[in-house]
């Protein structure tokens, strides 16, 4: 079977997040989006995006969103970091 790119990989994983995206979590995605960030579908979480360039926590760790989430504590969390870096939702 021949390789697949890189590009084509991450192009059939964003057409099945759209389907599988819980609401709550494509909410939250248009609320970043709406901020001027860019959200990214990874394998296993949504990477984001500040000018092309990864977000940055306090500590240097990437800014991440779990990919489906059980709970909604994730977005308490979410709203508590990105006010630490000056981003208001």
């Amino acid at each position: 079977m021949p390789s697949t790119g890189r590009a084509e990989r991450r192009a059939r994983a964003a057409s099945v997040v759209a389907t599988a995206m819980r609401k709550d979590v494509r909410e939250f995605i248009r609320r970043l989006e709406a901020a001027g960030l860019t959200v990214e579908a990874t394998p296993g979480h949504y990477r984001v995006l500040r000018d092309g360039k990864p977000l940055r926590k306090a500590n240097g760790m990437p800014f991440m969103l779990p990919f489906s989430p059980d709970t909604t504590r994730w977005r308490k969390s979410a709203l508590v970091e990105l006010r630490r870096l000056g981003i208001d939702l």
